[in-house]
């Protein structure tokens, strides 16, 4: 009988929160996985090959990145906007209070969140909820950190801001794989 690869592992170890370890049936080599969660997009206008620091920026890591969108109604957009544009000047309040400096960064997201909710109510227009996620495969778990750091700095080039998903590596790594289900 010839033994047949498979492209889904077939064995999966979760105990390690910076990483997943997968393994497929009948191999003894392990792949090693990291998924970031895209926390924030570009808050200023951008080309179309935004993306391209992560798509071709990458040459020597394995990745797969997912973009999903769902439209949603103009009220429930506006309210969504409302509920972020409230919660990012509240953190600004907060660290005004607590003197720290505010990053010039989080003012510029917050003044570009109230500008869209202030186009979404004038317009009339339906809204849209994006969510993204990339995940980095290696052979071994010290080359996933270097693949992590890599993929961290080519994101800051596509002017996203990702988040490691430490102890939710499995969850996510089955939202991202194969297909991209992650919006809800």
């Amino acid at each position: 009988m010839i033994a047949q690869a498979h492209a889904f592992p077939r064995n999966v170890d979760v105990r390690n929160g910076a990483h997943v370890a997968t393994r497929a049936a009948g191999s003894t080599d392990s792949w090693f996985h990291a998924t970031a969660a895209v926390v924030g997009w570009p808050t200023t206008p951008v080309g179309p090959d935004f993306l391209s620091p992560l798509l071709i920026g990458m040459p020597d890591v394995i990745r797969t990145i997912s973009i999903t969108q769902q439209l949603e109604p103009n009220d429930k957009a506006v309210e969504r906007m409302l509920a972020e544009d409230t919660n990012n000047q509240a953190e600004m309040d907060r660290d005004r209070r607590h003197g720290k400096n505010i990053d010039p960064r989080d003012q510029i997201a917050a003044s570009a969140t109230g500008s869209r909710g202030m186009a979404l109510a004038s317009s009339g227009a339906a809204g849209s909820a994006v969510v993204g996620y990339i995940t980095i495969s290696s052979r071994s778990a010290e080359e996933l950190e270097r693949s992590k750091r890599t993929t961290a700095s080519r994101a800051r080039n596509a002017r996203l801001r990702i988040e490691w998903l430490d102890l939710e590596h499995a969850r996510a790594f089955a939202t991202t794989l194969p297909l991209a289900g992650g919006i809800k």
